[in-house]
């Protein structure tokens, strides 16, 4: 699960918390920027929602939704000579980016909510990083705090193109762009599966972490 989705899932267990809402999209903001979370910050509500981060993770990649939709589309990258590493990181990340559109369209006020919070805890996100990347860090966070979605989020070839982007940085899950084709293609294939199941996984999963 992805930034949106993580704050969809805590707003429904914890309503009227963007500062809770944050904390569960801090480790998804640091990692665009490539940076490592460590231990915990001076205010409550965000460090809880960092923990309830990694819970949302657990359910969310056991789920059936999420199980069921990778399992085929890895297997369909591979059939188009996609190589197995790539096509097991793109069927990992193009659902969770697709999701991350569905929630952005319909209902992204909350991710709006939780970002604006950034300027208000920013000093106290400082001892989530190593002292010498404390500068970047705020640089990268100043950057986050001012980006609103953009209008193909939910579009198969944008994300098409972001994964290439996000795995060109990783060797062993690059893939060359003459596969971006068969990529969006496999993505479009679904979109429209998670239009239509989205809003119950994303129920489904605040109700099992609401009793967990």
């Amino acid at each position: 699960m992805n930034l949106a989705g993580h704050i969809a899932v805590a707003e429904r267990v914890v309503p009227d918390d963007p500062r809770f809402w944050l904390g569960a999209a801090l480790p998804d903001l640091a990692a665009m920027g490539r940076f490592r979370l460590l231990g915990r910050t001076d205010d409550e509500r965000v460090t809880a929602g960092i923990a309830f981060h990694h819970r949302t993770d657990e359910a969310f990649h056991h789920h059936r939704w999420f199980v069921g939709l990778q399992a085929p589309l890895g297997d369909a990258l591979l059939g188009h000579g996609v190589a197995r590493g790539p096509a097991r990181a793109i069927a990992h990340v193009g659902p969770e980016l697709l999701l991350d559109g569905w929630i952005l369209r319909t209902e992204g006020e909350a991710t709006r909510r939780a970002l604006d919070e950034l300027d208000r805890v920013v000093d106290a996100l400082d001892d989530l990083v190593a002292p010498e990347h404390r500068t970047r860090w705020r640089h990268h966070l100043d950057r986050v705090a001012g980006w609103r979605p953009h209008d193909d989020a939910h579009d198969a070839d944008a994300v098409a193109r972001r994964l290439h982007r996000i795995l060109e940085r990783r060797p062993r899950l690059a893939f060359p762009a003459t596969h971006l084709g068969e990529v969006s293609g496999e993505l479009a294939r679904i979109v429209g599966p998670i239009d239509d199941t989205a809003a119950a996984l994303v129920a489904d999963l605040a109700d099992r972490l609401r009793t967990a």
